[in-house]
């Protein structure tokens, strides 16, 4: 019953992209670089951008549990006040 309750990497990695990236970036891109010569590239910015971050995010979101700041509080716990301040 537990395991229903956690989100995947892949769960993770599809709410970075929606987020960070987007979809319009995706029309854009598709239509700028001549149609499907720009697969490649969303390929490798997959995994080597949002496969990575979300794995980060999902791995500070469980650390810092009770932190409701995002991160802020996580760079507040790991690195002083100061530094969070300039992060947010």
């Amino acid at each position: 019953m537990e395991d229903s309750k956690k989100m995947t990497w892949k769960t993770l990695t599809f709410i970075a992209f929606s987020a960070v990236w987007g979809f319009g970036n995706v029309a854009n891109g598709f239509m700028y670089f001549n149609g499907t010569q720009v697969i490649f590239s969303w390929v490798l910015m997959f995994a080597l951008y949002f496969v990575p971050y979300a794995l980060m995010v999902g791995e500070l979101g469980s650390a810092f549990k009770t932190s409701g700041g995002g991160v802020s509080s996580w760079i507040n716990n790991t690195m002083g006040p100061k530094i969070a301040y300039y992060a947010g």
